[in-house]
């Protein structure tokens, strides 16, 4: 089933999200909203939500399956948030509200950050959205926007066109959902990420492969020269070290966020790695805004920006580690 859904979301983001769309939505730094609109309606939302609500119930290994597709072909960030944690926390614990497939803000929190209890969380808006799924490390809570304390500035990222923005709101006026194991969830999410930056990487040691082979340089392809072909090598080996950590997290049994921070620690420094040495392969075309190249960089560096970077996942696993030696 994973195989097949994978398949069909490749297909659909290749007939509609085509780098110059994509770099048009950039451009504008809003989201293609008929774009999420047909994520929405081929059924993305409801991948992981279970058989008895409706849902097809993937397991996380598919799921994973599904977000290399997404870092191949730079799947809308707000797609795959309202996939992994829209679909299953709506359709567990909120009546009433705003339908999974609706337009939503959502964001979850950086590995080691503090909870979004507080009343401020980075989310990821629709337009037309009426209401935002705010998840912390132990709840989640459904904001209002259209509430008077509920104040959302736009905050371009590095990944422009994906509705990146602060929301602040007032954390006594939100619905918390409660019903669903938010533990699992979160670090759901965070392997779905690892799951993405391993299509990224996929996608651009793909065409740097392709590139090198038909761009000529003295009379000679570019993989002629030992310094590409190292290059290139190295970029595989990296695409390889990033799939294999993503599949160790997709089967295991039960939520592991110090292995979750160390596994990501370590793809994210090399799929950031992998995507500058892309950008060298292709020198100079390499930087042209026109040629798209620089989408998967950017894309690179917001994920490590939603796992909190790999500072910030070190300390974690510091700190996990430090604790549980003191209680030994």
């Amino acid at each position: 089933m994973g195989l097949e859904v994978a398949a069909t979301l490749d297909h659909l983001l290749a007939d509609h999200a085509s780098t110059e769309r994509l770099l048009e939505a950039a451009a504008s730094e809003a989201p293609d909203s008929t774009l999420l609109t047909t994520l929405d309606e081929a059924g993305l939302t409801e991948l992981a939500v279970p058989e008895e609500m409706g849902g097809l119930g993937l397991g996380l290994d598919q799921l994973c399956l599904v977000g290399w597709v997404g870092g191949r072909r730079l799947m809308p960030t707000l797609s795959r948030l309202k996939m992994t944690l829209v679909g299953p926390l709506v359709m567990d614990g909120l009546s009433g509200g705003p339908s999974a497939g609706a337009p939503w803000g959502c964001g979850f929190p950086a590995i080691g950050s503090a909870t979004a209890d507080g009343g401020q969380a980075e989310v990821w808006i629709e337009e037309k959205a009426s209401a935002a799924l705010v998840v912390g490390e132990r709840s989640s809570r459904v904001v209002d926007l259209g509430h008077p304390d509920s104040v959302v500035e736009p905050e371009p990222g590095v990944d422009p066109g994906q509705g990146r923005s602060r929301l602040s709101f007032d954390p006594d006026a939100s619905t918390v959902l409660t019903g669903a194991d938010h533990a699992r969830i979160v670090d759901r999410s965070r392997v779905l990420v690892l799951a993405e930056l391993s299509g990224v990487a996929d996608r651009v040691t793909e065409v740097s492969v392709d590139y090198a082979r038909q761009r000529s340089q003295f009379g000679r392809p570019l993989t002629a020269f030992q310094a590409i072909q190292h290059k290139l090598a190295d970029m595989r080996a990296g695409c390889e070290l990033i799939r294999s950590a993503v599949s160790r997290l997709a089967w295991l049994e039960e939520p592991r966020p110090e292995l979750t921070a160390s596994l990501g620690a370590a793809a994210v420094s090399v799929a950031r790695q992998v995507a500058e040495d892309a950008i060298q392969v292709h020198g100079g075309m390499g930087f042209a805004w026109e040629y798209g190249i620089h989408l998967y960089y950017r894309r690179c560096l917001a994920l490590q920006q939603q796992l909190g970077g790999t500072e910030s996942l070190r300390r974690f696993v510091g700190r996990s580690i430090i604790a549980r030696r003191k209680t030994q």
